[in-house]
């Protein structure tokens, strides 16, 4: 593609834990300092308590010990990211989201979090997979915060969110699915699109009931249908396991009965794909989005 920008690639870490040693905590935050040594060559300060906590990450502000000489060099603050268990018993890939903000960071202007390094598995001393990333001082959108500004500086916001997906569309391809690097590909910021990284909970469990179509797929209708498929299937097949990590309420089973019959309806009127030049939904080009993109 063209309009690559040079970039650092993050390193992938090799962390394993110590054998004999016990963690004082999953994740175990007392290990953020031997990280940041093997990534910047300076020790941080134990984090007391999370910095935020969504359903799919802990984020964790780490203030590193630099020495004055060397602040032009080394931040003094990062931000470790560690998935949440919720996260890694779905299909929410690390390596895809890493792959991803690398491409978007090397091919727009697009103010993405620069990433130093990332460890994609379990096996490491934190006991979790994570990433440590540059870390920029905000507010969400959705805060009380946003409610005091000026209209000007809203409007301001506003627009500068729709330039964000401006740029993200016109980042195309012609298969639905997620970004990854292409290992041993040279340079090393070679991607390619493999299975999508949905958040699906319980994907191991799922797949080995049945079929686990994760594409990617060069139909928008493939897509869909698979999609409804297997959750479909999820429902038919471990009726507790669904209802259990919907969260639904005992007794107020009106959502389930309705999702029951919605669903397999919806999937039963996805329409086969009609090869008409004019219809881009269905055949592409596919643009770059996130699956949660919000103000957030």
């Amino acid at each position: 593609m063209e309009n690559v920008q040079s970039i650092e690639m993050p390193i992938l870490l090799q962390y394993p834990p110590q054998q004999g040693r016990k963690p004082t905590s999953i994740p175990d935050t007392t290990q953020f300092s031997s990280v940041t040594r093997r990534l910047f060559g300076v020790p941080c300060a134990t984090p007391d308590q999370a910095y935020h906590i969504s359903n799919h990450n802990e984020l964790y502000l780490l203030h590193l010990h630099v020495p004055p000489h060397l602040r032009n060099y080394i931040p003094t603050k990062v931000l470790a990211r560690v998935s949440t268990d919720a996260k890694t018993c779905s299909d929410m890939s690390m390596e895809s989201e890493i792959a991803t903000m690398v491409f978007v960071r090397s091919r727009t202007v697009i103010p993405v979090p620069m990433v130093y390094g990332y460890c994609p598995t379990r096996e490491n001393a934190i006991g979790q997979p994570f990433s440590i990333i540059s870390f920029a001082e905000g507010e969400i959108m959705s805060s009380s915060v946003w409610e005091d500004l000026s209209l000007d500086t809203k409007l301001r916001t506003i627009r500068d969110y729709a330039r964000i997906i401006l740029e993200l569309s016109k980042l195309k391809f012609d298969r639905i699915g997620s970004l990854y690097f292409t290992p041993g590909a040279a340079p090393l910021y070679s991607y390619h699109l493999g299975p999508v990284a949905w958040c699906k909970p319980e994907s191991e469990i799922r797949r080995k009931h049945g079929p686990y179509d994760r594409g990617p797929w060069k139909v928008s209708a493939n897509w869909l249908r698979a999609a409804l498929s297997e959750e479909i299937n999820f429902m038919e097949k471990m009726p507790h396991l669904a209802l259990s990590t919907y969260k639904c309420r005992t007794g107020d089973d009106r959502r389930w009965r309705l999702a029951q019959q919605v669903l397999p309806r919806l999937r039963d009127r996805v329409a086969d794909t009609i090869e008409d030049p004019l219809d881009r939904c269905k055949l592409g080009p596919f643009v770059l989005a996130h699956m949660n993109f919000n103000p957030q």
